[in-house]
C-alpha cells in the first residue's frame, strides 16, 4: 500500500487482490482528475469568451461615445437575459421535442394551450360548441414565447399579426412611442392583448415592455381567421365582431382611440352574451351589471341588495343541494 503502515500482502491471493486495487485506485483517480480538468477548462473558456463579448461591447460604445444612460441600460438588458436564459423555457428552446411524432406534439400542445384559450369567454364558447376546432387551433395557431425585462414584445403602429395571452411575469404597456404623459398600464397574467387583429387589420396603438420574467402565448391571427370561415360558429361570431366595433369605438371615443388592451374578461363576457344568447334580457346577465356599475350607470340599492341576495342563495344552494331540498319541501307541505 502507499501508505506507511506495516501491512503487506502474505500469500498469492493477497498480492492479486493489492495489484487490482492499485489498478483500480490509478483508473479511477486519473478520471477524477480529468473531470475536473475539463470543467476547469469549461468554466475558463465561458469566462473567457463573456469577457470578450464583453470588452468588444465597451470598446464599441466607447468608440462611437455613448452616453451613460444608454450603456446601463444596454448592459443591464444583457444581464437579464443571460439570467432569463436558464429561468424561461418556450417549446423552441427544448430541442428533444423537435422529433416528436405529430400525434403527441398535438396533445401536448392542447394540454399546454387550451386553459390559456378557455379564460377568453369566446374561446370558451367555441370549445363548448366544437371541441375539434379549439384543438387545431392550439395545435397549428398557438406559439409560447418568452419576454423579459426591457424586452419589447412590439412597438407602436407596427402592423399586428398575432393575439397576446399573458400567463406568467409582468409588462407594461405604453400608448404611442411611450414619450408622453399619459400613465402606462401594467400588463399581468390572466390578461390578453390586440384582440382586434382577429377581426381587422390592426396596427399596435403603443408598446409593449417587459418589467418581469414572462411566459406570453401567441394566437395567429392567419391561422384563427382560416379556423373561423369554415367554423360552424360563424354567426355568432359575426355577431360577436358587429358588437365587438360598434362597443369599442362607442366606449373609447372613436375607431382611432381603441388600444390594445380594450375588451378584457367582463367586457368580453358581455359580448359574448349578446352575440350567443341576444334573446337574453340583459338584466340577468351578471357581466352586464359589472360592467354598467363600472362604466358609472346608476343602479338603485335596492336592486343592487336583490341582486347580491339572489346570487348568494343560488352559491349557498349549490354548496348544500341535499340540505337545500329537504327545506324546501318542508315549507312547501307547511304552505
Amino acid at each position: 500500500t502507499p501508505a506507511s503502515m506495516e501491512v503487506v500482502p502474505r500469500n498469492a491471493f493477497e498480492r492479486c487482490f493489492n495489484i487490482c486495487m492499485i489498478f483500480l485506485g490509478l483508473l479511477m483517480f486519473s478520471s477524477f482528475v480529468s473531470n475536473m480538468t475539463n470543467g476547469m477548462t469549461y468554466l475558463t473558456k465561458r469566462n473567457y469568451e463573456k469577457r470578450q463579448e464583453r470588452e468588444a461591447l465597451m470598446t464599441y460604445m466607447n468608440a462611437k461615445d455613448i452616453p451613460l444612460p444608454l450603456r446601463h441600460e444596454i448592459v443591464t438588458y444583457l444581464s437579464v437575459r443571460a439570467k432569463r436564459a436558464r429561468k424561461a423555457l418556450c417549446e423552441a428552446d427544448v430541442s428533444s421535442l423537435r422529433g416528436m411524432p405529430e400525434k403527441l406534439l398535438e396533445r401536448l400542445h392542447i394540454e399546454v394551450h387550451l386553459p390559456t384559450l378557455r379564460r377568453h369567454a369566446l374561446f370558451d364558447f367555441l370549445c363548448g360548441e366544437d371541441r375539434g376546432v379549439m384543438h387545431w387551433l392550439c395545435h397549428h395557431a398557438m406559439k409560447d414565447r418568452t419576454l423579459g425585462p426591457g424586452e419589447e414584445l412590439f412597438r407602436f403602429n407596427v402592423r399586428c399579426t398575432h393575439m397576446y395571452f399573458m400567463n406568467s411575469g409582468q409588462a407594461k404597456y405604453s400608448l404611442g412611442y411611450g414619450d408622453d404623459d399619459v400613465q402606462d398600464v401594467d400588463v399581468t397574467p390572466h390578461h390578453w392583448i390586440s384582440e382586434g387583429c382577429l377581426w381587422f387589420n390592426w396596427e399596435h396603438r403603443g408598446r409593449v415592455t417587459g418589467t418581469q420574467v414572462c411566459e406570453i402565448a401567441a394566437l395567429s391571427a392567419v391561422e384563427f381567421q382560416a379556423m373561423a370561415s369554415n367554423s360552424t360558429s360563424l354567426p355568432q361570431l359575426q355577431r360577436y365582431v358587429k358588437l365587438y366595433a360598434n362597443h369599442a369605438e362607442r366606449e373609447c371615443g372613436g375607431a382611432d382611440f381603441v388600444t390594445d388592451l380594450w375588451g378584457q374578461k367582463f367586457r368580453v363576457m358581455d359580448l359574448v352574451q349578446k352575440a350567443v344568447r341576444p334573446d337574453e334580457v340583459d338584466e340577468n346577465n351578471p357581466a352586464g351589471k359589472v360592467m354598467n356599475m363600472w362604466r358609472g350607470k346608476e343602479i338603485p340599492i335596492d336592486q343592487a341588495f336583490s341582486e347580491w341576495k339572489r346570487v348568494w342563495k343560488k352559491e349557498k344552494r349549490a354548496r348544500m343541494p341535499g340540505l337545500w331540498n329537504k327545506v324546501s319541501f318542508f315549507f312547501r307541505r307547511l304552505a
